[in-house]
């Protein structure tokens, strides 16, 4: 008795499923030489070049990384505080030199004020006044570019001098 598979004889089918089965058979080798070469390639990968496996070296990275953070978390604070103390700092001198006693030819211009000014506009303004029995030296506080006390046209100009030459 013949098996019919549809219109096919029985010796056809046993060809035809032969040779699905070699198909199959050169399929599974080809896809059985992929996997192993993926294989290998996962191992290489994950072994790395100096045989530290690739999780060792991603928790090796992201300890680095937790590390550079904190670093740049200090390098930020010590920045900041640099900058706070370089604009209390004394950052301009300006110094202005005039004779207390136009009229009169004593003194020359030996008298002098001086503005020892921050960028925020603190620091000093020192005068010396000069005449030939005496000199009387002047110190007065500048806290944001002005003081509490009266100053001379002179004193005024070296702060301002100071000032300017800050801001540029």
């Amino acid at each position: 008795m013949s098996l019919m598979f549809g219109s096919l004889p029985s010796d056809n089918l046993f060809l035809v499923l032969a040779g699905v089965i070699a198909l199959l058979t050169v399929i599974t080798v080809i896809l059985a030489i992929l996997v192993f070469k993926l294989e290998k390639r996962i191992q290489s990968l994950t072994r790395g070049a100096s045989g530290v496996s690739l999780e060792d070296t991603i928790r090796s990275l992201t300890e680095h990384e937790k590390r550079m953070l904190a670093f740049e978390g200090g390098v930020k604070k010590a920045l900041e505080d640099l900058d706070r103390r370089v604009r209390r700092s004394i950052q301009s001198t300006a110094t202005i030199r005039f004779n207390p006693f136009k009229g009169d030819a004593t003194g020359g211009n030996q008298s002098f004020a001086t503005a020892l000014v921050s960028e925020n506009g603190d620091g000093v303004v020192i005068s010396s006044m000069y005449a030939r029995e005496q000199t009387r030296v002047f110190a007065k506080p500048v806290q944001q570019g002005a003081t509490t006390y009266e100053l001379m046209d002179e004193e005024k100009e070296a702060i301002t001098q100071g000032l300017n030459e800050v801001a540029s």
